[in-house]
């Protein structure tokens, strides 16, 4: 069964990437920062390039 959206946006859907970073110049850092940012996209692929 799909819901309005879906028969709308032909099969195009939200997916949320997660990023990791690590901030500092130097290899010992333990500094990170997180993004998790919202996509519209056909698949997890597309979401993951758009990032």
């Amino acid at each position: 069964m799909t819901g309005p959206d879906e028969e709308t946006q032909g099969g195009v859907g939200w997916f949320c990437v997660r990023c990791v970073f690590r901030s500092g110049g130097d290899s010992a850092s333990r500094m990170y920062e997180e993004r998790l940012t919202l996509w519209r996209a056909e698949g997890f692929d597309e979401a993951i390039a758009s990032a």
